[in-house]
């Protein structure tokens, strides 16, 4: 098997990639491999498990992360923006535990990384591991 689940002897397994524009009024569409949902991101999980997650919605990353864990399938990728380095964090966050980064950096069911994209700016980037894997 590679990366994304396919066995290598085979022609690749194309998954559907989804994404959940956050814009209201945007039609449900559906175009070669993609499909587009709008509405509530809780609401669209229902539609998982998903190969592939942008989370930018913060209610995801840091109040349902459990939800978001169990919409990715195994071997499904997960990518969260808008973390901040901790030398730029405000002063009342110095010195206390961040419990979002914490939650997905170790968990134990996910291979991930956190990665600058600017001095200011960072993201995480995780794997779903197959039972396989642990």
């Amino acid at each position: 098997m590679d990366y994304f689940g396919n066995d290598k002897r085979s022609e690749p397994d194309y998954r559907r990639l989804r994404r959940i524009p956050s814009e209201q009024g945007q039609a449900n569409i559906e175009r070669d491999r993609v499909e587009f949902y709008c509405g509530d991101w809780k609401e669209v999980l229902e539609r998982g498990p998903f190969c592939f997650i942008f989370a930018d919605a913060a209610d995801a990353k840091r109040d349902n992360p459990d939800k978001l864990f169990g919409a990715l399938e195994a071997g499904g990728m997960l990518v969260m923006d808008d973390f901040t380095p901790e030398p730029y964090w405000p002063e009342d966050w110095k010195g206390k535990p961040d419990r979002v980064r914490h939650y997905w950096l170790n968990h134990p069911q996910l291979a991930a990384t956190e990665i600058l994209v600017t001095p200011r700016e960072a993201v995480i980037i995780a794997s779903k591991l197959s039972d396989e894997d642990i």
